[in-house]
């Protein structure tokens, strides 16, 4: 792998005070997890204690979290400034990856956003999360991912979409909404039933067809327009495989082949 200086990733999280253990919890989790996964894939770290340019260190911090090409995310003790801050670098649409505590509950407006989840004091804990990490950093370098969803695009994608003249582009809209909702109550099933390595897919429609009435009627007129793939999109969103975490990405990847194979239609006819 060639070697790429320019490449950084900034580091959010709880620091402390000198000699406190939210200190050492820091100082641990950069030097014995998240830098050994940088290094690899030549990603420079960048925490805000050790920033060491002149002027405000707030500019200097909000700065890295806009720039930079990677952040990733300590949600641990759910820290107000750690908050703000990934919800900033969420408006950017860049790749971010967050941890949290094992054990813990993630806020409700994230609580659908993947994380991993991981014991520091655990270390099969701690072998997990490496992995996990390098996992999803490999994915964001493979894919050559610029652009990821989080909470905020999700709502100004659909916002875009309900705002548009045009039907499809609405009921397009009305089904990511709903799949929004859909999402939210399997991974909270998830979280409640705590599933880590196994899943049985039978388990989703007792869940979700209660919720699924107003994605009944986007499909229905989605249906007039595309008959023969509604109901191959409907079954992809009711029983999607557990790994796919970025559902509303591979819908619009779906229908965009749609559109394209309709259009290729339309010119041969």
């Amino acid at each position: 792998m060639s070697k790429d200086t320019n490449k950084t990733c900034f580091i959010i999280c709880p620091i402390g005070d000198e000699k406190t253990s939210i200190r050492k919890r820091a100082n641990d989790l950069l030097e014995f997890i998240i830098t050994p996964c940088l290094d690899e894939y030549n990603y420079k770290p960048i925490r805000a204690d050790h920033i060491t340019k002149p002027g405000m260190i707030t500019n200097q911090i909000i700065r890295n979290v806009i720039d930079s090409d990677l952040v990733i995310a300590d949600l641990f003790d759910f820290n107000p400034n750690v908050l703000y801050e990934l919800a900033i670098r969420h408006v950017t649409r860049k790749p971010y990856i967050q941890l949290m505590e094992k054990g813990k509950r993630l806020p409700f407006d994230i609580g659908d956003v993947r994380t991993i989840f991981f014991d520091i004091g655990d270390i099969r804990s701690v072998d997990f999360v490496i992995k996990e990490l390098k996992k999803q950093i490999k994915s964001i370098i493979e894919e050559n991912l610029t652009e990821v969803e989080s909470p905020i695009s999700r709502v100004q994608d659909i916002k875009e979409l309900l705002e548009s003249k045009d039907p499809q582009k609405q009921n397009t809209a009305v089904i990511l909404e709903q799949m929004g909702a859909i999402q939210s109550t399997v991974n909270e099933m998830r979280r409640e039933l705590d599933i880590k390595k196994t899943w049985d897919n039978s388990l989703i429609p007792r869940y979700i067809y209660p919720q699924s009435s107003q994605v009944d009627l986007a499909f229905n007129e989605l249906g007039e327009l595309y008959p023969d793939s509604t109901k191959v999109l409907r079954n992809y969103l009711l029983h999607g495989k557990k790994e796919s975490s970025d559902t509303t990405h591979r819908l619009r990847e779906w229908l965009k082949a749609l559109e394209k194979k309709e259009e290729d239609k339309d010119s041969t006819s």
